[in-house]
């Protein structure tokens, strides 16, 4: 009739053990009771892998979680797999994020937060963005050894006033 698939941890005087049960509901008239066909499997080796690969998950979120900038990871087909609250926060993106997004969607989504971008003339992959706010963020892309990518943003906001602020004090000393 149904299948079923249910783990659960058992408890003896060696330890304890996670079982899993699939299988199918057998529906016998004869039998008052529900029977169950399947197979039972000791699965302990790969709940400690899960538990492992889960922690090791939660340490990366709240380290990118802990980063003040701007913080993306993308898949090789460029499409979104993380992002931090400051990423979602600096673009108002914070709603429309979903896991999947293709990198061209976000690049159109955060458009409208953007005041100005201007390529960097130092670094390829890396452009200055003004966001709507007024804040400053130098923002990098960086290619992974696994063919996806990164975007890291840092905030520098008033370095970029200061280098601002000169060069309008230089053109009226030119102008003078």
């Amino acid at each position: 009739v149904g299948r079923i698939s249910i783990a659960f941890r058992t408890k003896s005087d060696t330890g304890s053990r996670w079982i899993e049960l699939t299988g199918k509901l057998v529906d016998d008239p004869d039998q008052p009771a529900a029977r169950c066909a399947g197979i039972a499997a000791d699965v302990t080796k790969r709940k400690a892998l899960d538990e492992k690969l889960h922690a090791a998950e939660r340490r990366l979120r709240n380290a990118l979680e802990g980063y003040d900038g701007p913080f993306v990871i993308w898949d090789d087909r460029k499409r979104l797999l993380y992002w931090n609250s400051a990423y979602a926060l600096a673009f108002n993106l914070s709603s429309e994020l979903r896991v999947g997004m293709g990198y061209d969607t976000v690049t159109l989504a955060r458009a409208p937060s953007i005041r100005q971008e201007r390529p960097s003339t130092e670094e390829s992959n890396t452009a200055l963005i003004q966001l709507s706010t007024g804040r400053w963020i130098n923002l990098e892309e960086r290619p992974t050894h696994a063919g996806g990518l990164l975007t890291v943003g840092e905030a520098v906001t008033e370095p970029t006033r200061s280098a601002n602020q000169i060069d309008r004090q230089s053109k009226r000393l030119k102008q003078t």
